[in-house]
């Protein structure tokens, strides 16, 4: 379903797409995230910014940042993982990247 609120009023959209449990059961999760994906992409010209909270860095998510500095919407980037290999920080386009550790998010933030 999707909900147009163009109606003038100033609020920002906060969206979070969270699914309970490690069963592998996600595909609703995976539905809406890709729906709020192409919305964001069809109203590009009204974003002044995007941040994005991604559990995970592989090539759909990659090319989601990369689409987003292609249309020149500023994004800053956070990855969630376990933190094996991945850099602290790297740029990916326009967007700023930050790689925060499972058990040290808040951590992480703090250097931001």
């Amino acid at each position: 379903m999707t909900k147009d609120i163009s109606n003038g009023d100033q609020r920002r959209i906060r969206v979070v797409v969270a699914k309970p449990g490690l069963d592998g059961h996600d595909r609703g999760a995976k539905v809406i995230a890709r729906a709020l994906r192409d919305a964001v992409m069809e109203r590009h010209a009204s974003l002044s910014g995007c941040i994005c909270v991604l559990l995970g860095w592989d090539d759909e998510r990659r090319d989601l940042v990369g689409r987003l500095g292609a249309l020149g919407v500023p994004a800053l980037v956070l990855v969630i993982g376990d933190g094996a290999g991945a850099p602290e920080q790297e740029t990916d386009g326009a967007a700023a990247v930050h790689w925060l550790q499972v058990g040290r998010i808040a951590e992480g933030l703090q250097r931001l």
